[in-house]
């Protein structure tokens, strides 16, 4: 009866468990976690449309402006990922971010320089996606 429990317990117990699979499922809001990302990602974005898109001479990118423009400082509260809602759920003051990017906006029309944007893709390239060709081997001088 014995070996029977431990090869049931077995059954039961993970091969592996990693510190974010453990803390994650801890953590009060841990449903929420892909939604709170995806909004991240969209404000992001959004807020990079609006630092670029101003001085865009493309229609899409104009366009784009506009949009992102009415999006951050309408006051529209339909829909689960307006600003309101994805600042609600992100925490962040609506008010605050939207003075902030003003200002960023007047100091822009004024002429001072721009601050650097990160990198739009998280993901890093080294140079190549392919093994270097290899070298025919070389030959040992005799002495």
């Amino acid at each position: 009866m014995n070996r029977q429990n431990e090869s049931l317990e077995a059954v039961f117990v993970p091969d592996l468990l990693t510190p974010a699979q453990y803390y994650d499922s801890k953590r009060p809001d841990s449903a929420n976690v892909p939604l709170k990302r995806l909004m991240i990602a969209v404000l992001q974005d959004a807020i990079r449309c609006f630092q670029i898109g101003a001085h865009s001479k493309s229609g899409s990118k104009l366009q784009s402006y506009y949009e992102v423009q009415e999006w951050l400082f309408g006051e529209t509260r339909e829909g689960p990922f307006s600003f309101q809602s994805v600042c609600d759920v992100l925490e962040i003051a609506p008010e605050y971010l939207r003075m902030g990017l003003a200002d960023l906006r007047r100091r822009d029309v004024a002429g001072f320089p721009k601050p650097r944007l990160g990198r739009r893709s998280p993901v890093m390239r080294s140079g190549r996606i392919t093994p270097p060709p290899k070298r025919p081997p070389r030959e040992l001088k005799a002495h």
